[in-house]
């Protein structure tokens, strides 16, 4: 279980960069990463440039998770691979009316073939009456996303999508 309070990208975990030549692969398999808060992309991980991240094992949690930023449990960044076999990403939030709920995707791809993504907010601000896309996941242009498999159930954005927002020019 990792509990912890980051300034920057990432409340519990950062995957730095990669390259196309070396993307490098991070798997979590039944972990429980709860209760994080960031400022910027990824209340519990951020995944950086051409990195991977796979989750995996029915026992993985991602919960309660905060960011002030987008993706309430995971933020991406370009060429960003995050592939959900298994596990729960629950409960988690994005403030200050940011986008994806659970999940970011700015130019990267996510891929489920299991596990589910249930009851996450993307946020609003009452101050500037302006509110979050994508309860679930936010699909910038550029990115990509397959479904094969899996739950996404009970998810809230304050303004549009409380499942899936795809922004632009993107695949499904």
């Amino acid at each position: 279980s990792a509990t912890a309070k980051g300034k920057g990208y990432g409340g519990a975990i950062f995957l730095d960069n990669g390259t196309t030549d070396a993307p490098g692969k991070v798997t979590l398999t039944n972990v429980n990463i709860q209760n994080n808060v960031s400022y910027r992309a990824g209340g519990a991980i951020y995944v950086a440039k051409n990195r991977q991240l796979e989750i995996n094992g029915s026992n993985t949690v991602i919960n309660g998770n905060i960011t002030s930023d987008s993706g309430g449990a995971i933020g991406t960044n370009t060429g960003a691979t995050v592939t959900l076999n298994a596990g729960t990403i629950r409960g988690n939030e994005t403030k200050n009316a940011k986008d994806g709920g659970a999940i970011y995707l700015w130019q990267a791809s996510f891929i489920m073939n299991g596990g589910s993504i249930k009851e996450n907010k993307a946020g609003v601000t009452a101050a500037t009456n302006k509110a979050g896309r994508g309860g679930a996941i936010f699909v910038s242009t550029g990115s990509s996303i397959n479904l094969s498999n899996g739950e996404i159930s009970g998810n809230k954005a304050y303004y549009r999508a409380g499942a899936i927002y795809i922004d632009g020019e993107s695949s499904l």
